[in-house]
This record gives structure tokens, C-alpha cells and sequence, in this order.
């Protein structure tokens, strides 16, 4: 993602909802868009959490089941630091869906901004194993164990790591992030 993607994104879940208001995933869209904008600091808190609750809370009304729903609503309240709510709806978006990346990432950098490193590792290692292919949540969940004082896992953690990134480099020569990453591995 960058800045522009991020600012942008709501706009065009607002433009699929126009053409669809009862489309669940576009509400969800944009309630998680919304909430990425809080995170990363592009929008004031108090500008965008409103509507990503109504979006959100659209999204579950349409379609109760959707576990990118539940994912938005997690990430809505892991922003406004509803930590318990955030707990809840992560987990249902992974009752529902296993295999939603962004539900396990999420809620693994839920935990570690709260100081729950453990949990926080164990999660960063689950979305891992999701998308093996992204070795961010190895780098997180080695700074995770690294909190806990576990360096030796730490270390293993960014040696594998390391290892997938340089790989991904060869195999990626214009690949700007996975260079980023492996030199700050």
C-alpha cells in the first residue's frame, strides 16, 4: 500500500455502493479503508471512525457472515482502542474465514500495540503461514519474541526471514519493499 492507494481506496467503495447499496463487501471496504487511514496517520481518528462504524455495522447487517466485516470492525476498534471489541470481532473473522491474512496481521498488531508479545508472535507466525510469501509478520513476530526477551527465537525468526526476502529479491530485482526489508533484516 502506499499513501495514495490508502487515500483513495474510500472513494472507491463509496462509488461501488452507489451502484449497489446492499453490496456487503464494499461497505466492508470501506470501513476497513477508512480505519487504514486512521492507523497510518493520512486522516484524523475523529474524521473517519464514524462512517467506518456505519459502514462496518452496514456490512454485518447485510451479511452477518462475511468475515471481512468482522475484520473491519476489528480493525475500526483496534484503532479507537476498544481492545476487548477488537479481540471479539478479530476472532469471528477468523472462526469464519481461516485463511484471511489481513484478519491474522490485524489482530496480531493489535495485540503487540497492547504489550501481549506472546499472543502477538503466535498470530504474526499464523498470517505467515496464510501468505507464505510475505515475510513481514516473520519480521514482526521476531520483534515480538525479542520483547519478550527470547532471543534466540528472535534471531531464528529473522535469519528465516532474511532468508525469504533475499530470495524474493533475486527473484524480484525491482521489488523496492522486499530490498527495504531484507537490508533492515
Amino acid at each position: 500500500f502506499s499513501q495514495r492507494t490508502i487515500l483513495q481506496a474510500p472513494e472507491f467503495f463509496r462509488r461501488a455502493i452507489a451502484l449497489d447499496p446492499n453490496y456487503a463487501q464494499a461497505h466492508a471496504g470501506l470501513a476497513d479503508a477508512l480505519a487504514q487511514q486512521a492507523q497510518w496517520r493520512f486522516a484524523p481518528a475523529a474524521q473517519v471512525m464514524g462512517e467506518g462504524t456505519v459502514a462496518a455495522n452496514r456490512a454485518l447487517d447485510l451479511a452477518p457472515n462475511l468475515a471481512e466485516a468482522h475484520l473491519a470492525q476489528g480493525h475500526l476498534r483496534s484503532v479507537a482502542g476498544d481492545a476487548d471489541g477488537a479481540r471479539r470481532a478479530f476472532e469471528r473473522a477468523l472462526e469464519l474465514n481461516p485463511g484471511l491474512f489481513d484478519a491474522w496481521h490485524y489482530y496480531a498488531r493489535d495485540c503487540y500495540s497492547r504489550g501481549e508479545y506472546a499472543r502477538a508472535a503466535e498470530l504474526f507466525q499464523r498470517a505467515h503461514r496464510v501468505r507464505p510469501d510475505d515475510f513481514t509478520p516473520l519480521i514482526f513476530a521476531a520483534s515480538s519474541l525479542r520483547a519478550l526477551g527470547d532471543d534466540e527465537g528472535a534471531r531464528t525468526l529473522t535469519a528465516r526471514a532474511a532468508a525469504g526476502l533475499m530470495k524474493q529479491c533475486e527473484l524480484e530485482p525491482d521489488n523496492l519493499r522486499a530490498h527495504y526489508l531484507a537490508a533492515g533484516v
